[in-house]
């Protein structure tokens, strides 16, 4: 499954302070499945919403109930994207 569309995020990042998390709804994103439960996550976040520094995990929700959720790493050579390892289930 490939998606394009609306979703929310749900980031949870590594800081000085511990682990902490962001939510960005209704944002516009671009999933392309990678072999292995992996997925590149794009997105355009003009207003620097989602923080991805530090990021170690993140929960894709699709507007008809699919749910992404794994580890995340940012992914510098794409911006602010990221690539999603989907747990194991």
């Amino acid at each position: 499954m490939d998606y394009f569309g609306p979703a929310d995020l749900t980031l949870v990042y590594s800081s000085h302070d511990g682990e902490k998390s962001a939510t960005c709804s209704g944002i516009i994103v671009t999933l392309f499945k990678l072999p292995h439960r992996q997925w590149t996550v794009m997105f355009d976040d003009p207003t620097d919403r989602a923080p991805l520094d530090g990021l170690i995990r993140a929960v894709v929700s699709l507007p008809d109930g699919r749910r992404l959720d794994g580890a995340a790493e940012r992914t510098p050579i794409l911006g602010g994207n990221f690539t999603l390892i989907e747990d194991e289930m």
